[in-house]
């Protein structure tokens, strides 16, 4: 099955594997299937993604390059083979009480805005650092359209392990937004999260 096709789906579950060489995550769809295996390379200081349709590796569909080297705004490109099909990047002004990020389309355009749902939880859980107040107080992720319409939203279950459930929020209004690119954003939160 292609990647676009697994992506018409509009819910997902996304969980972290631990004990692991390197940051793995999953995507599930809604019976449990892993469909979808994200690998954060584990020997490189910038934090590069790469996305699989097999367990084994070996069918890579989308990666996600740091450019934080090149780009002082710490822009994230996303490619799919080898085509741009955007980029993903932290409002850093804003995210120091409540995280926020810009997402691009391939003609470097913002299509979407990925946003904490509470400034006051965000705020806590970054000051406060006690690890059940972390997880009680997790945010959701909204991902909304320019005009405020919702495309997404990522939100974590109560657990002590990090397990998110993925709902899309399909419109004729967002149905040309390339949902690749909220697969790729889940990277960079999963890491986000994990103190990097």
């Amino acid at each position: 099955m292609k990647f676009n096709d697994i992506l018409k789906e509009d819910y997902f579950l996304v969980y972290r594997k631990y004990l692991t060489v390197g940051q793995k995550f999953f995507l599930s769809d809604r019976h449990g299937n892993r469909i979808i295996y994200g690998v954060r390379d584990p020997y490189k200081i910038k934090s590069d993604f790469h996305f699989y349709l097999t367990d084994d590796l070996s069918d890579e569909v989308l990666t996600v390059y740091d450019n934080s080297l090149k780009d002082y705004t710490v822009k994230y490109l996303v490619y799919s083979g080898d085509e741009y099909i955007g980029g993903i990047k932290k409002v850093a002004t804003y995210s120091s009480i409540r995280h926020k990020w810009l997402i691009f389309n391939s003609s470097d355009n913002v299509a979407a805005i990925a946003s904490e749902d509470n400034w006051v939880k965000g705020l806590f859980r970054r000051f406060v650092n006690i690890p059940l107040l972390s997880i009680i107080l997790q945010n959701n992720v909204t991902v909304t359209d320019l005009n405020n319409q919702k495309l997404a939203e990522i939100y974590r279950r109560f657990s002590f392990f990090e397990k998110f459930d993925l709902r899309f929020f399909p419109s004729e209004e967002n149905r040309s937004f390339n949902r690749m690119l909220i697969v790729a954003f889940l990277g960079i939160m999963l890491d986000i999260s994990s103190g990097r």
